[in-house]
């Protein structure tokens, strides 16, 4: 697509003052926040605040212990399949030659 073609596109289907709207709206929303925020010293928040280690410790979903089967298999099978293709490439190369014209010359196969 052109640039202009993209333009048009974006002017037809994306609605720029509902957009511009909505981020006013949410800034007169942060800015009641910050005004409703008491002025606390930013030493006394992070003091507060538990640390990343904490934080992740809790999470239902952050792995205990790293595994390297996802990797190894992921390598393997891409060897697996580097070896597949190579076999194939030989095996078709063999395949493609040339058979002689005269059937002596293929040693009493036929």
């Amino acid at each position: 697509m052109r640039m202009n073609e993209l333009t048009r596109y974006f002017d037809k289907y994306v609605d720029f003052d509902a957009i511009g709207e909505r981020i006013d709206a949410l800034q007169e929303r942060l800015g009641k926040l910050r005004d409703n925020l008491p002025e606390v010293p930013v030493g006394k928040i992070r003091e507060r605040l538990p640390s990343y280690r904490e934080v992740r410790g809790k999470l239902p979903f952050a792995p205990r212990e790293r595994s390297y089967a996802l990797p190894a298999t992921l390598a393997v099978g891409g060897l697996a399949i580097l070896g597949a293709i190579i076999v194939t490439a030989v095996v078709m190369s063999d395949a493609n030659g040339r058979l002689p014209k005269n059937p002596d010359d293929l040693g009493g196969a036929i």
